[in-house]
């Protein structure tokens, strides 16, 4: 019975070894997960006022995300579906190519700044009349990597803007 438990351990040794080196098949096109917001709802404000989190996940079977510090590339574009306009862009830190080659996983954590109630043309944007107390709005992601492919694109739940 203890040689039968024997090789049960050495499979399971082998087993485990062998799927602690094999590398994960990611796509070379950066691709992203959408995974939620810290809040539905933020007020609306011009200027760093309110702000809720973004999150979500990515996968790049090269590796090559970020942007070096001296560069004035942003990698990272969020786009206003109200307007089609960039709501914000970033740059994401820097992978180095060396131990990236299998490929690189990870969570990001973005915190997104409020934004201004619009509404039609003969009201000004960031006003507070009584007769639209709300807008709302989604937020488009997508990611590029240093060979210039572009992620697919993620779309936020609805966010709620009080306008007061």
């Amino acid at each position: 019975m203890q040689i039968k438990y024997k090789y049960l351990i050495i499979i399971l040794l082998g087993t485990t070894i062998f799927a602690c080196t094999i590398r994960p098949q990611f796509s070379i096109i950066p691709e992203l997960t959408y995974t939620g917001l810290s809040s539905n709802s933020m007020t609306q404000s011009s200027v760093l006022g309110d702000s809720i989190f973004l999150y979500f996940q990515f996968t790049d079977g090269d590796g090559d995300i970020g942007v070096a510090e001296f560069q004035n590339e942003f990698d990272l574009i969020i786009t206003d579906n109200r307007t089609g306009n960039v709501y914000d862009r970033y740059k994401t830190p820097f992978v180095p190519e060396q131990g990236a080659s299998n490929g690189i996983e990870g969570t990001v954590s973005l915190k997104l700044f409020t934004t201004c109630c619009i509404f039609n043309e003969s009201i000004p944007p960031c006003s507070a009349p009584p007769q639209f107390p709300t807008d709302s709005l989604t937020l488009d992601i997508q990611m590029f990597d240093r060979a210039g492919n572009a992620s697919n694109i993620i779309t936020t739940e609805l966010i709620t803007l009080f306008c007061d």
